[in-house]
């Protein structure tokens, strides 16, 4: 209860005798409300009962002052324009933490970088860097991307796509993807020789059938071996399940003579890459029904490199088209990234 001028309690312990006005506990605290003053009720002797006018029973009254804060006394050193802020200008948030894992992609002959679509969402959802090459085959300009200062870096190739990339990506790789991929790809024996024989038809193919051959006939051409090499890849799945890619438009003549070049580089990888990082770790995606990489050319990649990890997916064609695909090579990165 507050207590203010003209309140009877106040004026009844006025009129209480000093020797019992000793005995009262009356506390006046100082407070910021309008009614400044809280009154604890006093402890009354017999005496004092017996000659003190008849009032009912004080109760214990109970006020909350708020504590009045020690105010500091302003600095007087000069503000550190390295830290003043502009109260007109927001404060500039803090810059993210870097990404735990980086990863450089590369694709294969007669592919383009919109094929790893699916594989950027997933990694962008654990919060990974992606950037992947472009060869150039088609519409799309050729590039070829670099590593960040930080982050874990893995790099991640599809069938030909691993000889695509510079010995100075491949020299700072700590983890290494081949999808589908080879040391040597034409093997020793009738094998090789028959894929041997089949590089150089489709070389042909992509060369003119005549010095004057008009160059929308050229293009339509290429673009119609393009597809009926896909239709190899995806099998045995059907190829209207692949990504976009070059072979959607008819080729141009530049396009043409990188795949036509690049054909003849398959013919003369004879191992790994230059700058292969062999002592890292290394995972070999397999697939079981690959009607691209001849069976003796993967094993001659598993003889290669002996301590990597493999994951086979049996009914998989050449385009690895398996919805297990990307789930089990992010949990093997995983495994290999510290926590």
């Amino acid at each position: 209860m507050l207590l203010g001028r003209g309140c009877p309690e106040i004026a009844y312990l006025a009129a209480l005798p000093r020797s019992t006005a000793s005995q009262h506990c009356l506390a006046v605290l100082k407070g910021n409300t309008g009614s400044p003053y809280r009154v604890l009720a006093p402890t009354l002797s017999t005496e004092s009962r017996s000659r003190a006018p008849h009032r009912p029973a004080a109760s214990t009254l109970s006020l909350k002052v708020p504590r009045r804060r020690p105010m500091s006394s302003p600095s007087t050193a000069p503000p550190d324009p390295a830290t003043a802020v502009d109260p007109g200008q927001a404060a500039t948030p803090p810059p993210a933490p870097p990404p735990p894992v980086q990863v450089i992609a590369m694709h294969g002959w007669g592919g383009d970088s919109r094929g790893w679509g699916p594989w950027r969402q997933a990694t962008a959802a654990l919060g990974w860097s992606w950037s992947c090459g472009e060869r150039g085959y088609g519409r799309l300009e050729p590039r070829q991307p670099g590593w960040q200062p930080q982050g874990r870096r893995v790099l991640l190739g599809h069938s030909m796509g691993p000889h695509l990339v510079p010995p100075q990506l491949w020299a700072q790789a700590e983890l290494v993807v081949l999808l589908a991929s080879f040391s040597r790809f034409l093997p020793a024996g009738p094998a090789g020789r028959r894929l041997e024989t089949a590089l150089r038809g489709m070389g042909q193919r992509l060369e003119p059938l005549e010095p004057l051959e008009p160059e929308e006939s050229q293009a339509l051409r290429a673009q119609e071996l393009l597809r009926e090499f896909l239709v190899e890849a995806a099998a045995p799945a059907p190829s209207e399940r692949l990504p976009a890619g070059p072979a959607e438009t008819p080729i141009a003549a530049a396009g043409r003579e990188l795949l036509r070049h690049d054909l003849e580089r398959l013919a003369r990888c004879l191992d790994l890459p230059d700058g292969f990082p062999e002592r890292r770790p290394v995972l070999l995606v397999e697939a079981g029904a690959d009607r691209i990489v001849a069976p003796e050319a993967r094993e001659l990649l598993r003889q290669r490199l002996p301590d990597a990890s493999r994951l086979v997916l049996p009914e998989a064609g050449h385009a690895l088209l398996d919805p297990a695909l990307i789930p089990a090579v992010l949990d093997w990165i995983q495994g290999q990234v510290p926590p």
